[in-house]
């Protein structure tokens, strides 16, 4: 999903997932930017309605060519980990603006960002 298609602030995709155990996760997102060289397509990341600590207020995937899969994870490389409890869960991904984002003049515009698929991974393996 995504791609140029994506690129107005406050557009956002969600996907339903169960979880079997409740736990300590990380999410992995298997995506593609490679559309404006230098910058960082910037998206709120959710988790059943709510934005689960500040980091996801405005998570940057940085420019680079092709498709990665990518933990989420701080400017260290350390993956984020997620409580997740038993049950059915919504991840929400949503366009936000970003500090380089060419047409800052406009506040709806956002790089492009497209996503194939999410992996939840339990964690510590």
């Amino acid at each position: 999903v995504g791609g140029s298609s994506w690129n107005r602030a406050g557009d956002w995709f969600e996907w339903e997932f169960d979880v079997e155990e409740a736990g300590y996760y990380h999410i992995s997102l298997y995506d593609r930017q490679n559309y404006a060289r230098g910058t960082s397509a910037y998206r709120k990341i959710m988790l059943d309605d709510a934005v689960p600590f500040r980091e996801m207020e405005r998570y940057g995937f940085a420019y680079r060519w092709g498709w990665r899969e990518e933990m989420l994870s701080d400017d260290a490389g350390t993956p984020y980990v997620f409580y997740l409890k038993e049950g059915r869960h919504t991840l929400r991904v949503e366009a936000v603006p970003g500090e380089t984002d060419p047409g800052a003049c406009r506040a709806d515009t956002v790089q492009p960002l497209a996503i194939d698929r999410i992996r939840i991974v339990p964690a510590g393996r």
